[in-house]
């Protein structure tokens, strides 16, 4: 018979880890990783179970791309095929990119249901990367998929403070440049586009104080600094400022923990990049 935190931590699981957990990223060698029956097991749930929930993500995306859609401006934005008629899209970031409901899945349904280009869509984002993470494997996840569209949106993580050592950030906006310039070389490697960059939006720190599944927390100050470096580099910067989840930044943006996106809140993100895409195409960016 299950104790009453066991229950409790099943219900966190079902409802609040399951659109970021995918062990195929995180343990790609391991033969067991790419079978659902077996991932399932590793998570404690029925391979049933955890089918049905990427369903049910993957329908809120859509969804949300449908409701997108009906927006006479996103229109206007596809106009032109933002990223050409065929391409290979490949995304890096950290739970906010890899959500199974979140922005660039959102993104995926958009174009697909939206334009007639054939795109094959590479979600390399992993709950809690760093920017010296995502660098640790950009060359399997990313590179090798031969990508003509490269989107980086990493930086919340870089800037956690520790419970345990409050004073400094995970990453030092000096690492965290150079980590980005790293990958933002390699990608000029095998592609002529420029990088879209996703600058980190804001978060509500007393929430992710409060859900207590973070080993420290992120304040606005600190991201602030990595939009700044952000908005140094070259290529098309999506929302430079961090203004798109509104100013103060709107708590139906966000989901429980403060930190990862609810989907009106990965929405803005999708709307904020593709303007981003036309306006920065246009002035040759």
């Amino acid at each position: 018979m299950s104790t009453e935190r066991e229950q409790r931590e099943a219900v966190v699981l079902t409802t609040y880890w399951l659109p970021y957990l995918n062990l195929r990223k995180r343990h790609p060698l391991l033969p067991g990783a790419r079978r659902i029956e077996a991932e399932a097991a590793f998570i404690g749930i029925g391979a049933d179970e955890l089918m049905d929930a990427r369903i049910r993500y993957d329908q809120a995306a859509r969804q949300a791309a449908l409701e997108i859609l009906q927006d006479s401006d996103v229109i206007d934005l596809l106009h032109g095929a933002p990223f050409g008629d065929r391409a290979t899209i490949a995304a890096v970031g950290d739970s906010i990119t890899e959500d199974a409901q979140g922005w660039f899945e959102i993104l995926r349904h958009v174009l697909e249901i939206g334009t007639e280009g054939d795109y094959r869509f590479v979600n390399g984002a992993v709950w809690g990367n760093t920017s010296l993470d995502a660098l640790r494997t950009f060359e399997r996840d990313v590179i090798s998929t031969k990508p003509d569209w490269v989107i980086l949106a990493l930086g919340t993580m870089d800037a956690m403070r520790l419970h345990g050592a409050p004073t400094r950030c995970l990453v030092s906006l000096a690492d965290y440049w150079e980590n980005v310039s790293a990958m933002e070389s390699m990608t000029a490697e095998i592609t002529r586009h420029p990088v879209l960059w996703v600058t980190p939006a804001p978060v509500i720190a007393t929430r992710m104080d409060e859900i207590g599944v973070f080993e420290g927390t992120v304040h606005e100050a600190d991201l602030r600094h990595v939009r700044e470096v952000i908005s140094g580099k070259t290529g098309i910067i999506v929302d430079p400022y961090g203004r798109r989840m509104g100013a103060p930044v709107g708590e139906w943006h966000l989901g429980v923990d403060g930190l990862n996106h609810s989907v009106p809140g990965h929405v803005q993100t999708v709307k904020h990049l593709l303007q981003a895409m036309k306006a920065g195409i246009r002035t040759g960016s």
